[in-house]
Protein backbone atom coordinates (compact mmCIF):
# COMPACT_ATOMS: atom_id res chain seq x y z
CA UNK A 1 0.00 0.00 0.00
CA UNK A 2 1.29 3.09 -1.12
CA UNK A 3 2.61 5.76 1.98
CA UNK A 4 0.31 8.29 2.28
CA UNK A 5 1.93 12.28 2.84
CA UNK A 6 1.32 14.95 5.41
CA UNK A 7 0.65 17.42 2.99
CA UNK A 8 -0.28 19.94 5.06
CA UNK A 9 2.28 19.16 8.03
CA UNK A 10 4.64 19.10 5.03
CA UNK A 11 3.30 22.39 3.75
CA UNK A 12 4.33 24.06 7.57
CA UNK A 13 7.57 22.45 7.45
CA UNK A 14 7.88 24.08 4.01
CA UNK A 15 6.74 27.64 5.20
CA UNK A 16 8.98 27.56 8.36
CA UNK A 17 12.19 26.15 6.64
CA UNK A 18 11.45 29.37 3.91
CA UNK A 19 11.40 31.94 7.14
CA UNK A 20 14.67 30.45 8.48
CA UNK A 21 15.85 31.61 4.68
CA UNK A 22 14.28 34.99 4.63
CA UNK A 23 15.73 35.78 7.95
CA UNK A 24 18.97 34.31 7.18
CA UNK A 25 19.36 35.52 3.58
CA UNK A 26 17.04 37.79 2.62
CA UNK A 27 14.91 37.52 -0.55
CA UNK A 28 17.41 36.93 -2.99
CA UNK A 29 18.79 33.92 -0.75
CA UNK A 30 15.11 31.88 -0.89
CA UNK A 31 16.22 29.21 -3.51
CA UNK A 32 14.91 25.93 -4.60
CA UNK A 33 18.53 24.56 -3.07
CA UNK A 34 18.52 26.34 -0.09
CA UNK A 35 14.83 25.22 0.74
CA UNK A 36 15.64 21.24 -0.60
CA UNK A 37 18.92 21.41 1.67
CA UNK A 38 17.06 22.78 4.72
CA UNK A 39 14.82 20.22 4.41
CA UNK A 40 17.48 17.67 4.28
CA UNK A 41 15.54 16.52 0.66
CA UNK A 42 17.12 16.42 -2.73
CA UNK A 43 15.75 18.83 -5.08
CA UNK A 44 14.18 16.06 -7.54
CA UNK A 45 11.81 14.76 -4.40
CA UNK A 46 11.62 18.29 -3.54
CA UNK A 47 10.59 19.10 -7.25
CA UNK A 48 8.07 15.73 -7.00
CA UNK A 49 6.23 17.23 -3.65
CA UNK A 50 5.47 20.51 -4.95
CA UNK A 51 5.54 20.69 -8.91
CA UNK A 52 7.16 23.95 -10.15
CA UNK A 53 9.43 26.50 -8.44
CA UNK A 54 6.61 28.67 -9.32
CA UNK A 55 3.68 26.34 -7.45
CA UNK A 56 6.22 26.04 -4.48
CA UNK A 57 6.48 29.59 -3.99
CA UNK A 58 2.80 30.74 -4.52
CA UNK A 59 2.18 27.88 -2.04
CA UNK A 60 4.50 29.38 0.25
CA UNK A 61 3.75 33.22 -0.19
CA UNK A 62 -0.16 32.33 0.37
CA UNK A 63 0.33 30.65 3.95
CA UNK A 64 3.13 33.67 4.80
CA UNK A 65 0.44 36.15 3.62
CA UNK A 66 -2.71 34.28 5.63
CA UNK A 67 -0.36 34.36 8.78
CA UNK A 68 0.34 37.57 8.22
CA UNK A 69 -3.31 38.94 7.98
CA UNK A 70 -4.14 36.64 11.12
CA UNK A 71 -1.50 38.57 13.55
CA UNK A 72 -2.18 41.67 12.46
CA UNK A 73 -6.17 41.17 12.94
CA UNK A 74 -4.89 39.91 16.29
CA UNK A 75 -2.77 42.31 16.86
CA UNK A 76 -5.33 44.97 16.30
CA UNK A 77 -7.63 43.20 18.04
CA UNK A 78 -5.23 43.41 21.42
CA UNK A 79 -3.88 47.37 20.51
CA UNK A 80 -6.27 48.77 18.25
CA UNK A 81 -4.64 50.65 15.28
CA UNK A 82 -1.28 50.39 17.17
CA UNK A 83 -1.02 46.71 16.12
CA UNK A 84 0.04 47.57 12.95
CA UNK A 85 2.90 48.08 13.67
CA UNK A 86 5.55 45.82 15.61
CA UNK A 87 5.51 45.77 19.52
CA UNK A 88 7.81 43.18 20.25
CA UNK A 89 10.82 41.15 18.97
CA UNK A 90 8.67 38.97 17.25
CA UNK A 91 6.89 41.79 15.68
CA UNK A 92 9.72 42.93 14.28
CA UNK A 93 10.68 39.59 12.35
CA UNK A 94 7.40 39.18 11.19
CA UNK A 95 7.13 42.47 9.64
CA UNK A 96 10.52 41.15 8.19
CA UNK A 97 9.51 38.08 6.88
CA UNK A 98 6.39 39.86 5.15
CA UNK A 99 8.74 42.74 4.00
CA UNK A 100 10.41 40.02 2.12
CA UNK A 101 7.21 38.05 0.32
CA UNK A 102 6.49 41.78 -0.95
CA UNK A 103 9.84 42.42 -2.38
CA UNK A 104 9.50 38.90 -3.96
CA UNK A 105 6.46 39.90 -5.08
CA UNK A 106 8.08 42.68 -7.12
CA UNK A 107 9.73 40.75 -9.67
CA UNK A 108 7.54 37.51 -9.38
CA UNK A 109 3.96 38.68 -11.49
CA UNK A 110 2.72 35.05 -9.48
CA UNK A 111 3.50 36.13 -6.20
CA UNK A 112 1.85 39.89 -7.18
CA UNK A 113 -1.84 38.41 -6.82
CA UNK A 114 -1.60 37.32 -3.13
CA UNK A 115 0.68 40.09 -2.13
CA UNK A 116 -1.89 42.63 -3.67
CA UNK A 117 -4.98 40.35 -2.06
CA UNK A 118 -3.55 40.45 0.97
CA UNK A 119 -2.49 44.69 1.32
CA UNK A 120 -6.59 44.69 0.22
CA UNK A 121 -6.79 42.60 3.55
CA UNK A 122 -4.89 45.43 5.13
CA UNK A 123 -6.64 47.98 4.35
CA UNK A 124 -9.88 46.58 5.16
CA UNK A 125 -8.15 45.76 8.73
CA UNK A 126 -7.52 49.60 9.05
CA UNK A 127 -10.93 50.15 8.28
CA UNK A 128 -12.55 48.21 10.73
CA UNK A 129 -9.70 49.51 13.73
CA UNK A 130 -10.02 52.93 12.99
CA UNK A 131 -14.10 53.40 11.73
CA UNK A 132 -12.03 55.40 8.64
CA UNK A 133 -13.57 55.25 5.12
CA UNK A 134 -12.30 57.89 3.46
CA UNK A 135 -10.33 56.33 0.62
CA UNK A 136 -7.16 59.02 0.42
CA UNK A 137 -7.12 59.07 4.31
CA UNK A 138 -6.75 54.96 4.26
CA UNK A 139 -4.28 55.18 1.71
CA UNK A 140 -2.16 57.78 3.98
CA UNK A 141 -2.22 56.10 6.73
CA UNK A 142 -1.29 52.92 5.10
CA UNK A 143 1.50 54.68 3.69
CA UNK A 144 2.69 55.76 7.02
CA UNK A 145 2.64 52.37 8.58
CA UNK A 146 4.14 50.85 5.95
CA UNK A 147 7.34 53.43 6.75
CA UNK A 148 6.95 53.29 10.06
CA UNK A 149 7.29 49.50 9.77
CA UNK A 150 9.80 49.36 7.62
CA UNK A 151 12.02 52.21 9.39
CA UNK A 152 11.39 49.58 12.23
CA UNK A 153 12.86 46.54 10.41
CA UNK A 154 16.05 48.34 9.06
CA UNK A 155 19.30 46.73 9.50
CA UNK A 156 21.12 49.84 9.84
CA UNK A 157 19.86 52.84 12.26
CA UNK A 158 16.61 51.50 12.97
CA UNK A 159 13.68 53.64 14.64
CA UNK A 160 13.32 53.14 18.01
CA UNK A 161 9.43 51.19 18.25
CA UNK A 162 8.33 53.01 20.99
CA UNK A 163 9.32 56.35 18.95
CA UNK A 164 7.62 54.88 15.52
CA UNK A 165 3.98 54.30 17.92
CA UNK A 166 4.35 57.79 18.93
CA UNK A 167 4.91 58.82 15.74
CA UNK A 168 1.67 56.64 14.35
CA UNK A 169 -0.37 57.39 17.05
CA UNK A 170 0.28 61.32 15.95
CA UNK A 171 -0.43 60.74 12.16
CA UNK A 172 -3.87 58.31 13.18
CA UNK A 173 -4.95 60.78 16.23
CA UNK A 174 -7.61 59.12 18.09
CA UNK A 175 -7.88 56.47 15.85
CA UNK A 176 -4.88 54.78 16.93
CA UNK A 177 -6.51 53.28 20.29
CA UNK A 178 -8.29 50.24 20.52
CA UNK A 179 -11.70 50.12 20.19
Amino acid sequence: MPKRTDVDGRAFGLLGVSELILEERGPRGLSLRAIAGRMRMSLGSLCDHYGSRRRLMHLMCQMASQAWVKDLRCQVVDRGAQGFLPADDDGVLAARLWASWVELSRSDPELRGTVGDMRLEERAILAEATGERDDDVLDTWLAIADGLRYRIIAPVDPLDRDRAHWLWAHAVGDHAEAA
